[in-house]
């Protein structure tokens, strides 16, 4: 999911917000709990998709068998429950239609107050991605409210093999798809949040990519970050591997249009490149397992909407099958890169932004479970939101063979640079008919309002000093209002009465 809209700070309802930027220049990972599923036993595969935002962490057991052989499951933890940082289960998430070889967990994705699972193996593997509300059917209750399938499905598709969510836009993968471009070309779906009918999630564009033909497999891996859309095909030309860009109004209004092909600078069949991939705010990142390689792609690197590339990380001990780049995960200046297979155990790779940009970097950290085990291919799924890292194990050995777990992990930090303030006034609020917003300097701004289920109802691009927005039409209640500038992010809420 986009690492952008993860993180909610609670701001009380004071009408000045004085907050500092800064930027870390020393930044490390501690290990706080390591999750296993209460009801754990030997091949669940708990921690084979990992998600997390702010204090709810969400992971896929996919291979559980509550509603049959690999029926599969998702649980949900909250940071302090059970104690303070004790990271305990509070639901467990199955399928309302569930049955065996569904694979419900095979991909997990969250925003807010809604989670999203993938079901691949729904319905002979035409596949299936369901939906959950928080306090629906109860307070604290994550209830069904949707089942979403392609509008064109077909058995074999495989959609949900991978998702992400942000705001009110869902993406979803179907790898092996059957289309125009060929057998197992593969595509990738958009839905939305009221498309069809209040609180009703329908489909609004299916995705293929321009160049496609068979065997592309275009879908394995999707990211979501505002505007911006990126689908890997780590099949493309002989298993060299590539990634497409899509952004919002590209080609007319709400139209997701391609905008950039993105390949590795030292492309070479075998490499995979595209195997996983991420969007945050500017930048891409996509991995590339078959030459342990992870590459950065900046939006204005050799023109307006280019997606240059401007890095390629790689590991200081990388062995030739430990699968470095398999997951990946950019938020704020750090980006971490899953080696599952390293030294037979797994491994995160952390890397911290330096002042002078991503370009010719090694990595920050290493970081191994305290516990390690042989194979137990410890990085094969990671996620990042505000101060927490969640790292997925799928093989570990606790609750028995290929079990699962999961690491929670959070960042310390030993030296900030502080760079300027940067103070914003919301007034009035509590408010009915206009909210007005004003900063103290001249920075610019991007300005994302959204109810408390996520829905974004409001964005504009560009603001400067002095923001007035009507928000007569909006129904009473709770609302985020978030400012990005300069690479950084800062919430607080105001009062629609």
């Amino acid at each position: 999911m986009n690492a952008t809209t993860k993180l909610l700070k609670t701001i009380s309802f004071t009408l000045i917000f004085s907050i500092i930027l800064t930027s870390v220049f020393s930044q490390s990972f501690e290990e706080v709990k390591k999750l296993l599923a209460d009801d754990g036993e030997a091949g669940d595969r708990f921690g084979r998709s990992v998600s997390i935002f702010g204090n709810i962490a969400v992971v896929g057991a996919y291979n559980d068998d509550d509603n049959g052989n690999n029926s599969g499951s998702a649980y949900i933890l909250y940071k302090d429950e059970g104690g303070s940082d004790n990271w305990g289960e509070v639901v467990k998430l199955i399928a309302s239609d569930g049955a065996a070889d569904d694979e419900f967990g095979r991909s997990v994705g969250i925003f807010g107050d809604i989670i999203i699972v993938g079901a691949q193996g729904n319905n002979n593997y035409s596949g299936a991605v369901y939906v959950f509300y928080k306090d629906e059917g109860g307070t604290d209750n994550w209830g069904e409210v949707a089942k979403l399938t392609a509008s064109d499905a077909a058995a074999g598709d495989f959609f949900g093999i991978s998702v992400d969510i942000d705001g009110d836009i869902v993406v979803i993968g179907a790898y092996k798809e059957n289309n125009t471009n060929g057998n197992l070309a593969g595509s990738a779906y958009i839905f939305s949040k009221d498309e069809g009918g209040a609180d009703n999630w329908g489909e609004i564009t299916k995705l293929t990519n321009s160049d496609g033909i068979a065997n592309d497999e275009f879908g394995y891996s999707v990211s979501i970050s505002q505007s911006n859309i990126i689908v890997g095909t780590y099949k493309k030309a002989d298993d060299t591997g590539a990634a497409y860009i899509f952004s919002k109004d590209e080609g007319g209004t709400d139209n997701w249009g391609e905008v950039k092909k993105v390949t590795a600078s030292d492309a070479a069949t075998g490499n995979y490149f595209g195997v996983s991939v991420n969007i945050y705010e500017d930048y891409a990142i996509v991995g590339s397992t078959g030459n342990l390689s992870t590459y950065i792609f900046s939006v204005d690197e050799g023109g307006p909407d280019n997606w240059g590339q401007i890095s390629i990380l790689t590991p200081t001990d990388a062995g030739l099958f430990d699968q470095f780049g398999l997951s990946v995960c950019m938020y704020n200046d750090i980006l971490l890169v899953g080696s599952p297979e390293h030294q037979g155990e797994g491994a995160v790779y952390q890397f911290n932004k330096p002042q002078s940009g991503w370009a010719n970097m090694t990595e920050t950290a290493n970081l191994i479970a305290s516990d390690v085990d042989n194979s137990s291919r410890f990085g094969s799924s990671v996620d990042m939101s505000g101060n927490f890292a969640l790292i997925g194990a799928y093989y570990d050995n606790d609750n028995g063979d290929y079990s699962g777990s999961a690491y929670i992990l959070e960042s310390t930090t030993s030296g900030v640079h502080i760079l300027s303030p940067f103070k914003f006034i919301v007034s009035p609020n509590p408010t009915s008919s206009t909210l007005k917003i004003e900063l103290e300097n001249d920075s610019v701004f991007l300005i994302k309002i959204s109810d408390i289920k996520g829905r974004v109802i409001y964005k504009k691009n560009n603001c400067v000093n002095e923001e007035l927005i009507d928000i007569s039409n909006l129904e009473n209640g709770m609302y985020i209002i978030a400012l990005y500038s300069n690479n950084k992010e800062y919430f607080a809420k105001f009062l629609k009465e």
